[in-house]
């Protein structure tokens, strides 16, 4: 009971610094979060990858997916939060929070801002 219990050097993160390879992830990575109900259709990357080639566009393959989370991922890969990605498009916070949940819409005007932000085409968010 007396015992005192250290931590070993190797698991010790005191000094760490948060984030530090946070923005190099993304540019290495494509993780892709399959729904529990859909591992049986695509139980492997295989099977992602040969749907994803047999259909033209990729709302084809995954329906429910909406433009949101497009945004939610390019705003997470630009290490932006909400509120700064606002400030930058001049929008409200709450906003964009719908839009990355799917209960507001993304138009074209506010496609283009985004695209802006996040040097891309402007299509993607719609």
């Amino acid at each position: 009971m007396g015992r005192e219990m250290k931590t070993r050097k190797e698991y010790d993160f005191a000094n760490g610094v948060r984030g530090k390879y946070a923005k190099r992830y993304p540019d290495g990575t494509n993780v892709i979060a399959i729904d529990p109900e859909h591992t049986e259709m695509f139980p492997d990357s295989n099977s992602v990858n040969e749907a994803a080639a047999s259909s033209e566009n990729w709302r084809d393959s995954f329906p429910e997916r909406h433009p949101g989370v497009v945004l939610r991922g390019l705003r997470n890969r630009d290490d932006l939060t909400q509120a700064e990605l606002a400030k930058k498009t001049g929008m409200l916070q709450s906003h964009i929070s719908e839009m990355e949940n799917g209960s507001r819409s993304i138009g074209k005007t506010i496609a283009k801002k985004f695209a802006q932000v996040f040097n891309t085409d402007y299509k993607v968010f719609l």
